[in-house]
């Protein structure tokens, strides 16, 4: 327990110190207890450690670029990671590709790219439909969610891959004349 002084003025030298330290001890703790105090603390200590982290990124930079040695250390660490890594990458790839190939919206975007440059190459009209109507059709085919979970079991095997056909190939792309099957039964039709 700090001691109480009474009367400054008859203080020794040595618990004056004492004194002076145990206000600033004081001083100190009330500090610490004040939230708009830390807050500020904390920011300041943020916008330190981004000026830190910016100035070793740049200092990595420069060498990375102008020193050769490093520069394969470097490549040769990175090599060694994605080696020992393999499973892991390519588990996270197929996680990737089971979230983004299959989502309805890529799958009708990238069809009706594939769709307007074939109808382009074959003299037909672009299809008339919209992204968003085709979405809706993919979804109302009793068969895509079906197509989908067997291209995802196959671990995304072409063959297997969803594939919009048209019943009638000297006409266009429209709904009347697509319908949906797998990619290898449109291949294997032709």
């Amino acid at each position: 327990m700090p001691r109480k002084y009474t009367n400054l003025k008859n203080l020794t030298p040595e618990e004056f110190r004492e004194y002076k330290s145990s206000q600033a001890r004081e001083r100190r703790r009330k500090r610490r207890l004040d939230p708009e105090y830390k807050a500020k603390q904390n920011a300041a200590a943020a916008k330190s450690r981004k000026k830190l982290k910016e100035k070793i990124k740049e200092r990595r930079l420069d060498r990375f670029y102008n020193d050769p040695e490093y520069r394969a250390k470097i490549d040769a660490s990175a090599k060694a990671w994605v080696e020992k890594n393999k499973d892991r990458i390519k588990e996270n790839v197929q996680k990737w590709n089971l979230v983004n190939k299959t989502t309805v919206t890529n799958f009708a975007a990238r069809s009706m790219a594939g769709q307007r440059d074939r109808s382009k190459k074959r003299g037909h009209q672009p299809p008339a439909y919209t992204k968003e109507e085709l979405t809706a059709w993919l979804l109302d085919q009793p068969n895509w969610i079906q197509l989908c979970s067997d291209w995802k079991k196959s671990n995304f095997e072409s063959d297997l891959a969803p594939s919009i056909d048209r019943l009638d190939n000297s006409k266009g792309y429209s709904f009347d004349n697509i319908q949906l099957i797998t990619w290898k039964e449109n291949r294997l039709k032709k």
